[in-house]
């Protein structure tokens, strides 16, 4: 964790396609991170919750608290998806070897990565006050539009990808038996 951590540090490490090199153990296998589904989805309250405050702050008149809660929510936003792509998606590769499963990840791995074009859009569009407070409808209406799309897509990662990582003890345990015997 701690070489992934510094590894943000790193020159060009502020962007978000910048690949990072996941931590590695000596039978050069992905280490496995116990917490990572429930931290990843601590997460996702703190992104939703950053939605709900530009909601509150602009129907409350507190336009000039939108652009502080979008910069949170583009902080949280996308450091959360580097740690789906450096940790939770290695760890899925490198522990599961069934071909449908591994396409099914990849293809989840696409669809956020062009859903993240659209929140890049969604936070550079709506990043100046004076927009939001002359086009207050339109950005309450994407923000709804937005923040469905989030919950939407959170409970799935939910249902489906953290499902999975929390079962790899258990396949990894079942495939080293197997090994074994």
């Amino acid at each position: 964790m701690l070489r992934y951590l510094s590894s943000l540090f790193r020159p060009n490490s502020h962007r978000i396609d910048t690949p990072v090199k996941p931590d590695f153990d000596k039978n050069h296998s992905c280490r496995y991170t116990f917490a990572l589904a429930d931290e990843l989805e601590r997460e996702h309250e703190e992104i939703l919750n950053c939605l709900v405050l530009c909601r509150q702050a602009c129907l409350s008149g507190r336009y000039s608290l939108v652009p502080k809660f979008l910069a949170d929510f583009r902080s949280i936003l996308f450091s959360h998806l580097i740690k789906e792509r450096t940790i939770l998606y290695q760890e899925l590769k490198s522990h599961i070897s069934d071909d449908d499963t591994l396409k099914s990840i990849r293809a989840f791995k696409h669809e956020m990565e062009l859903f993240q074009g659209d929140l890049t859009s969604f936070i550079l569009k709506w990043r100046e006050e004076e927009t939001v407070k002359s086009k207050t409808a339109s950005f309450l209406k994407e923000l709804n539009r937005i923040g469905k799309a989030l919950v939407f897509r959170f409970a799935k990662e939910k249902d489906t990808i953290h499902s999975m990582h929390r079962l790899i003890p258990q396949i990894s345990t079942a495939f080293q038996r197997k090994k074994a015997g």
